[in-house]
């Protein structure tokens, strides 16, 4: 079975004032952002978006087309696993973020590709901000390591989006982030990375939000 994971609990913070909808419905190149995230996932069998029921905006937007898996995650790791319960180990796993934006063709289809016998296959995208991100070091194709939000960036390639076996993402929600469980896996050899070689912009800061508008 393949699973898309949408969290989208986020209190988007540093938009507060600038826009009045929930983050994911900003619209973008004419409709919703979160609806370019969904219409990717169409490789998956289901798609559960991970929301706080006080987002009702977005609830009503997505009731119907998507499972929604109402609760309080304190971090996206903590939105990710809640967004995995009762899945088998086998099972694989698209994730994507509902507020990012980049132009790419078949972008799960081609994690899927490249997952092969590795646990996690990371989307890489370029970043104008790879220090708000997590920066990948690259050996070929291989992940060697995921650098989460470092204070001095040694390159500005960062993963956007993922593929992975639901039982290499155990325990996920004991990390404050889920790029350090890809960096331990990483070091492991598990980790590969598809570089789309585009531009991967975000909407969550006044800045990002500007240039994506």
């Amino acid at each position: 079975m393949i699973v898309g994971v949408v969290p989208a609990a986020g209190h988007a913070e540093r938009l507060r004032g600038l826009i009045d909808c929930s983050k994911e419905l900003v619209p973008v190149r004419g409709r919703p952002v979160i609806d370019a995230l969904l219409e990717r996932l169409a490789p998956a069998d289901e798609v559960r978006v991970v929301v706080r029921s006080a987002k009702r905006d977005l609830v009503e937007h997505l009731r119907g087309r998507v499972t929604l898996v109402e609760g309080e995650p304190r971090t996206v790791a903590e939105s990710l696993a809640l967004g995995l319960a009762g899945l088998a180990a086998d099972d694989l796993v698209l994730a994507g973020f509902p507020d990012t934006v980049f132009e790419a063709e078949q972008v799960f289809e081609r994690l899927l590709e490249a997952l092969g016998a590795h646990d996690v296959a990371l989307g890489a995208f370029r970043f104008a901000e790879p220090a708000r991100s997590d920066v990948l070091e690259l050996d070929g194709k291989g992940v060697r390591r995921v650098h989460v939000r470092p204070q001095v960036p040694p390159a500005n390639l960062v993963w956007g989006c993922f593929a992975a076996r639901r039982g290499a993402l155990e325990g996920i929600e004991r990390y404050d982030e889920p790029g350090l469980l890809f960096d331990r896996l990483a070091r492991a050899g598990r980790v590969v990375a598809v570089d789309f070689d585009v531009e991967l912009v975000d909407i969550g800061s006044p800045r990002s939000l500007a240039a994506a508008s």
